[in-house]
């Protein structure tokens, strides 16, 4: 009972933080709908107090957002501007890495039965000639589990 005020207290300002950077997030995202280039001062004055005449704590600030894929900009030194690049597709990790998941595992099947063919050919080509009969290994779903295109 002593901290529960402290506590509570402590996780409503956790929240306005968090309420208060989504807000940031979310001008950042519709300025970057209106403009495909703005100078990094304007964007400072755009996102307001936390950010005006503080050029280092805005790029900062745009730099973690496009690192977390919630913006896709180019930041020019030289001109002192921010590019918004709006034809990149933003990245989904829970998605994309699933994807990327299912992708390695069928390439390790693959890589898998490439290696069996190899061994039964080279094998297919020793016993060959060796005797004037050979018969071609048959390769069922049940052999190896599902066939190439059942992966792609």
């Amino acid at each position: 009972e002593k901290h529960k005020a402290e506590f509570v207290s402590d996780r409503v300002t956790k929240f306005v933080k968090k309420l208060v950077d989504r807000q940031i997030q979310k001008k950042i995202v519709e300025i970057s709908r209106v403009y495909k280039s703005i100078p990094l001062q304007k964007v400072s004055v755009l996102l307001g107090s936390n950010f005006t005449n503080d050029l280092a704590a805005t790029e900062q600030y745009l730099l973690r957002l496009a690192q977390q894929s919630i913006i896709h900009i180019t930041i020019n030194h030289k001109d002192g501007s921010v590019v918004f690049n709006s034809n990149t597709k933003p990245f989904d990790s829970a998605q994309d890495t699933l994807r990327l998941n299912t992708l390695i595992d069928h390439s390790i099947v693959l890589a898998s039965q490439l290696s069996d063919l190899k061994s039964i050919s080279s094998s297919t080509a020793s016993s060959s000639s060796s005797s004037s009969f050979s018969s071609a290994p048959s390769f069922t779903r049940s052999h190896y589990g599902s066939t190439p295109m059942e992966l792609l």
